[in-house]
Parts: structure tokens; C-alpha cells; sequence
């Protein structure tokens, strides 16, 4: 079939707008990935691929029921590392241990990146549970349970541990990461649990779930 004069300048007129569209998409794909790398970038997180969880351990050399409940609980692709830079040139390793039914389970270490030197052993935390739903005991705990959150700018790493699985109660502890050890600086919590479930607690840095109570503790 011949195509007129006007036909064929319909066509072409098109087909350049449909070529201007198209650019104008690919920009704006190149533009996304480049805001969601700086978003990234500016979190001071690093994950790491699946392949990379055994050069870690090499490294920081934790215990094998870590490594053996991580294989157990979680079928992701990832290493379960994460590595958060913070101040005098530190660096907060985080090691998933478990996925857990509801709530995960880790093990921290610091790296001092200034001088090439790591701390082999996981941080020791003073860690406070209920164990009647009612009073909170505090033990010296390596491997925390929780929904963690890091304060890079702070160098604090906050807990959310949750007494059941609707996560309307618990304990909220925030701790302070020295070289050496972890300070717990504040204690939040809600016990005994309501009858009645409630909404999920929901933490953010620097602030407990809201109407949770904070604890005196040693």
C-alpha cells in the first residue's frame, strides 16, 4: 500500500514523538536509580550478598548456634550482614542468628576500621525480660531478640523486644556502643501484656512505642 505525502508525515511525526517519550522515560529510570543509590549511601548500611556470610565469620568468627539457626530459619538470598558505619571510625557489624517465628534474633560486633582491629567476641549486652509477665530480671545477654534500629549519628542501637506475637507488648531498651562494650542507657516497657490485643508497638530512633513506661534499672 503507497502512503501519500500527508500520510507519511503523520507517520514520522509519530514516530519521533513516541522516540522523545521513550528517551524521556530511560532519564527518568537512570534518574531513580541514582536517588535510590544516595538514599542507600546515606544510610551507612552495607548488605551483603549470600556468598560474603562466610568471609565475615571467618573474620569475626561467631558461634556455630548462630550459623546453624540461621541456616535452619531463613531462606533469603542475602548474608544477613549488615555493617553500620559510625563516629572515630567504627563500625557496627549486625549477624543474623535466627528469623524467628516473629521477631529476629543477632549478634554485634564492633570494627575499628582506624587501625585495622576488630573485636572477636559479640558485644555483651544487659539485656531486662519477663519471664512471669510482670516483673523484669536483667542478665548479661550476647545474642539479642528484637526489632533493632541504629543511631549512626548517636553510635546507639535501640531494641524493641516483643513479649508475643501481636506486638503489643514488651520491653524497649536503647544502648550506647563503646569500643568495648554496650551501656543500656534507657528502659521502656509494657507488662503485663492487655487482655484484649492491641495495635503492634511500633518504635523510632530515639523514641519508645507510645504509652509504654520507663523502667529504673542498675
Amino acid at each position: 500500500m503507497k502512503l501519500n505525502s500527508a500520510t507519511k508525515r503523520v507517520v514520522i511525526t509519530g514516530l519521533c514523538f513516541f522516540t522523545v517519550l521513550l528517551i524521556s522515560a530511560c532519564s527518568d529510570i537512570r534518574e531513580g536509580a541514582s536517588d535510590l543509590a544516595e538514599v542507600k549511601s546515606s544510610a551507612h548500611i552495607e548488605a551483603h550478598s549470600k556468598e560474603t556470610r562466610s568471609h565475615w565469620r571467618k573474620r569475626l568468627a561467631w558461634n556455630d548456634d548462630c550459623e546453624e539457626s540461621f541456616s535452619a530459619s531463613y531462606v533469603g538470598l542475602e548474608s544477613g550482614i549488615e555493617v553500620y558505619a559510625l563516629q572515630g571510625g567504627l563500625e557496627i557489624v549486625s549477624v543474623l542468628c535466627s528469623a524467628g517465628a516473629y521477631q529476629p534474633s543477632f549478634l554485634y560486633f564492633i570494627v575499628d576500621e582506624s587501625t585495622g582491629l576488630e573485636k572477636v567476641n559479640p558485644l555483651t549486652f544487659s539485656f531486662y525480660e519477663s519471664a512471669d509477665g510482670q516483673t523484669m530480671q536483667s542478665h548479661p545477654q550476647t545474642e539479642l531478640r528484637g526489632e533493632p534500629l541504629i543511631d549512626t549519628a548517636r553510635g546507639q542501637l535501640s531494641i524493641l523486644n516483643l513479649a508475643r506475637q501481636s506486638g503489643d507488648c514488651g520491653s524497649w531498651s536503647v544502648y550506647a556502643i563503646q569500643r568495648e562494650y554496650a551501656e543500656l542507657l534507657e528502659l521502656w516497657a509494657r507488662f503485663p501484656c492487655p487482655v484484649k490485643i492491641e495495635a503492634h508497638a511500633e518504635q523510632q530512633v530515639g523514641k519508645p512505642p507510645e504509652g509504654w513506661v520507663k523502667i529504673d534499672h542498675d
